[in-house]
């Protein structure tokens, strides 16, 4: 057996090869972060622990006292105390505890703090139960929500920080959920997107086809009920139209019969009912509003220059409104200023030379522009007011050429059928009804600085021979129908609620170009089937069916009830925004090439899609692009909304960037086969 001194050496010697073999003199923790708050028994390291404790090391450890429990006199101080099995006991350091000081108990260097009630869980955690009031991993924090911080009946959480937050009902918000958000409510029905407006509102932006405040009504309107451009307003269960002066009906179909009762047409003239309006078709002979004019059969042809209402211009006499008129080559009549003539159906005029009007003149009849020969044109230059209520006939190629101009200050007006050679517009010309066109011959050209407005019902077509362009850099607004089969540029502005029409000619071909200074905005029907390029602005609020090529280098615009059906090739290089459907069809394809599209609305694939090295497609949230065929990238997808990948075909070759946003949603139909290349870059973490 020892001796008592040796046992004593033998139980300090233990104690102090634990504590140095344990690191006993190290601050680290057991998961090698800081220990827990209030342990600050390993600092010192070594004996001085134990001699700090009141524990020498040099007394007799035998045990005294209570046999079977050696450490019930205290005997290490505050040092941790194990009884071992020979009497004797190890003295460790907290928080070092065993007969070799080889375990840790974080529980003896009493970390909880505030009362909390402190539960070994392994050599590397304790777990502290906090008294009421007190909160934190140690209990160090009070508790927050004592004191009910969460208003309007909302739940307090507290975190280990000593913070609280606040989960709240709706409609309320806010860190103590002190204010009102009614979008929390969700009162935005049917897809509509909810937005706070002021202390307690609400703003619901709808959906295409659904308006209201809350987006509950369908919008009856939205396919354009109203004809013959009547105005549609929707009501609680339908919609109402307010028809155009001549139309009645619910839809403004039925054309209002306007001819009064009794016939107002003399001299066995009929009545022809037209829009809000009635015209008398004369019997041969007669002519004027009323056919009251009667025509002798004289005509009066002009053998000097001179005025219209001077006698001398004609030999003698002046015309009268039942006189056919005629102004040979050579010869220039002017109507002055403050003068009205009117020309009758039964008579007529015919100009070989040159007819100036600063004054008002009509003609009821075809106005003729017969040149002589190329060399020499037939003109009419109108600087007053100009009416032609059946139309101008222009004469080109062996017979000579013809030249219209209307300039600047001067007012057109047509009906009936318009045929130019070479027509130059300044001031404002109105197609009220009838159709207006170029005539086939290499010469014709058309060149409109002022206005051109064309009438629901009127068709104007610019179709020049494709040594010429028709440029429009004034104002053309379009209600009935545009056509072109040629080379035309708008460089002003063009308006149109009507139809559009580029019409493809295999043998000569054709474009149409909305220039750099150019503003096209489209709330009708566009049908492409040639080259369409728009350097300027466009904006598409209608139908716009591309079968032809379309680039878009400057601002592209198609709003919220926009469709575009791409048929062809469509190229963006410029910054293209889609609020409303874009489609891709079977033989279509979109490509984006050093331009951006911004997609707000829906992007249906069924044909290609791609974005080229430079490109970037950006789908906003809320925004949808669904493919069911491949779709391409080398450039940037950049998604905060959602992106389909569907259908047996639909496949996504990703050579570039895919940024998959938070709140994103990326969507395969058959994982990973739906997707090849470079795998998305998915932000994280998110709020």
């Amino acid at each position: 057996m020892l001796s008592a001194s040796r046992a004593l050496r033998g139980s300090v010697l233990l104690v102090l090869t634990v504590a140095l073999a344990s690191g006993c003199g190290s601050d680290a923790a057991p998961d090698g972060g800081t220990p827990p708050e209030g342990d600050s028994s390993m600092r010192d390291g070594g004996l001085d622990p134990l001699l700090d404790a009141g524990v020498d090391p040099t007394l007799d450890a035998s045990p005294t006292g209570d046999a079977g429990n050696a450490c019930s006199t205290d005997p290490c101080g505050d040092a941790n105390c194990t009884p071992l099995s020979d009497g004797g006991v190890a003295c460790c350091p907290p928080p070092l505890v065993g007969a070799r000081c080889d375990m840790l108990d974080w529980c003896t260097t009493s970390p909880c703090m505030n009362g909390g009630a402190c539960t070994h869980i392994d050599e590397r955690s304790v777990r502290c139960d906090c008294v009421e009031g007190f909160v934190g991993r140690l209990c160090e924090h009070p508790d927050p929500c004592e004191a009910s911080p969460c208003s309007n009946g909302g739940t307090c959480a507290h975190t280990e920080d000593g913070a609280f937050a606040c989960t709240c009902p709706a409609p309320y918000v806010g860190d103590t959920c002190g204010s009102v958000d009614l979008c929390t409510t969700s009162p935005c029905l049917n897809g509509g997107t909810c937005t706070p407006e002021g202390e307690e509102g609400f703003r619901c932006a709808c959906a295409p086809g659904f308006l209201g405040d809350t987006c509950a009504r369908i919008d009856e309107c939205l396919s354009n009920p109203c004809l013959n451009g009547g105005t549609c307003t929707n009501g609680v269960d339908g919609f109402t139209c307010a028809c155009p002066p001549g139309y009645s009906g619910s839809t403004c179909l039925t054309n209002v019969d306007d001819c009064p009762t009794p016939d107002p047409c003399l001299n066995g003239g009929t009545c022809v009912d037209g829009l809000d309006d009635y015209d008398c078709d004369c019997a041969p002979s007669f002519g004027g509003d009323d056919c009251s004019v009667s025509c002798s059969g004289a005509t009066a042809t002009a053998v000097v220059d001179g005025d219209w209402t001077a006698p001398a211009t004609w030999g003698g006499v002046v015309p009268s409104s039942g006189t056919f008129v005629v102004i040979p080559t050579g010869r220039t009549v002017t109507i002055p200023a403050g003068v009205t003539v009117r020309s009758v159906g039964c008579a007529g005029i015919s100009v070989s030379g040159t007819l100036v009007n600063r004054g008002h003149l009509t003609a009821d009849r075809v106005l003729n522009l017969r040149g002589p020969s190329p060399a020499v044109a037939a003109t009419l230059r109108n600087e007053g007011t100009l009416v032609l209520d059946d139309g101008l006939s222009s004469t080109a190629g062996l017979a000579g050429l013809s030249v219209f101009v209307n300039a600047a200050g001067g007012t057109f007006t047509t009906r009936g059928s318009v045929t130019f050679n070479r027509l130059t517009n300044g001031g404002t010309w109105t197609i009220a009804d009838g159709a207006a066109g170029c005539t086939s011959n290499t010469s014709c050209a058309f060149d409109s600085s002022g206005t051109v407005t064309v009438a629901a019902g009127a068709v104007l077509d610019v179709s020049v021979p494709p040594v010429q362009t028709a440029v429009s850099s004034g104002s053309l607004v379009n209600h009935g129908t545009f056509r072109t089969s040629r080379v035309f540029e708008n460089r002003g502005i063009f308006e149109s609620t009507g139809r559009m029409e580029t019409i493809f000619d295999g043998e000569i071909g054709c474009s149409f170009t909305n220039g750099g200074t150019g503003t096209l905005t489209s709330s009708g029907t566009i049908d492409s089937n040639c080259p369409l390029a728009s350097h300027g602005a466009f904006t598409n609020t209608g139908i716009l069916d591309a079968r032809g090529v379309m680039r878009a280098h400057g601002t592209f615009t198609n709003e919220a009830s926009g469709v575009i059906r791409v048929a062809g090739l469509t190229e963006l290089f410029g910054a293209f925004v889609n609020r409303g459907r874009l489609s891709a069809q079977p033989d279509g394809r979109v490509s984006i090439q050093s331009g951006t599209l911004t997609n707000h609305g829906t992007i249906s694939v069924v044909g290609r899609f791609q974005a080229q090295e430079g490109g970037t497609l950006h789908i906003v949230a809320g925004g949808l692009l669904e493919a069911f065929e491949p779709i391409g990238n080398w450039g940037t997808y950049d998604v905060e909304g959602t992106l389909v990948v569907g259908g047996s075909r639909g496949h996504l070759n990703n050579q570039g960037t895919v940024h998959q946003r938070c709140g994103s949603t990326v969507s395969l139909s058959r994982g990973g086969e739906s997707w090849g290349g470079n795998p998305a870059m998915v932000e994280s973490p998110c709020p």
